[in-house]
Formats: C-alpha cells, structure tokens, sequence
C-alpha cells in the first residue's frame, strides 16, 4: 500500500513529466510523418530532422536534466528515462546527418536505427 508522502511524490514527478512531454509529442509526430523514405522526400525530411524533430527531442532533454525526482526509487527511474531520450537524441541526431549528404547513406541510417534499438 502506498503512503500519502508516495502519492504526493508520484504526482509531482508526474506533473513534472507532463509539463515537457510536448516536446516529445511533437518530435514524434514530425518523426512519422518524415519516416518513410520516398527517394524524393530527402530534403523534406532534413527539414523536419533539422527543424522540428531535433530541436524538440534537444528541448526535452534539457528539460529532463532539470526535473529533480522527490525520492530515490523516482530518481533510479528519471535516470532511465534521461538515458532513453539521450540515445534517442543521438539517434536522430545521425538519422539528420545522414540525410544531409546529397545521397541518403543506408549505412548511415543503419546505424541510427541500431542506436534506436539500444533503447
């Protein structure tokens, strides 16, 4: 059962979350609707990596790193959370660069997705 001290921490953590959880919703949309590769769509989907995508998934970052979690169990999980939107950063971060080159680099975008999966 939990105790009055453990709701109130879950639900400021929470409200925490939720106040940068935009910044996610909208990379994420960006993100499927730039997914698929049409063979004329690269500078179309450099945009929205250069413009949308990464500076939102930046934003959430920097917003998670200020998020302090009220108790340790929180804390153990925030940490998992800030690894998660690290490497995901990272990953899209590649996924821009390499559709920055004039021809999109499948190695390039393999290694992207494969950083993705460390999730």
């Amino acid at each position: 059962m939990k105790t009055p001290q453990e709701v109130i921490d879950f639900t400021t953590y929470s409200n925490q979350i939720a106040a940068i959880f935009k910044f996610d919703e909208i990379a994420s949309d960006a993100y499927v609707k730039n997914r698929i590769d049409t063979g004329n769509n690269r500078k179309q989907r450099y945009t929205a990596f250069n413009n949308v995508i990464i500076p939102n998934y930046t934003k959430l970052v920097i917003e998670a790193k200020k998020i302090k979690a009220p108790n340790t169990d929180l804390q153990a999980l925030h940490e998992i959370y800030l690894k998660a939107i690290k490497l995901q950063l990272e990953a899209m971060t590649m996924m821009k660069e390499a559709l920055y080159k004039t021809k999109v680099s499948s190695t390039a975008i393999n290694a992207a997705n494969k950083k993705m999966d460390e999730l």
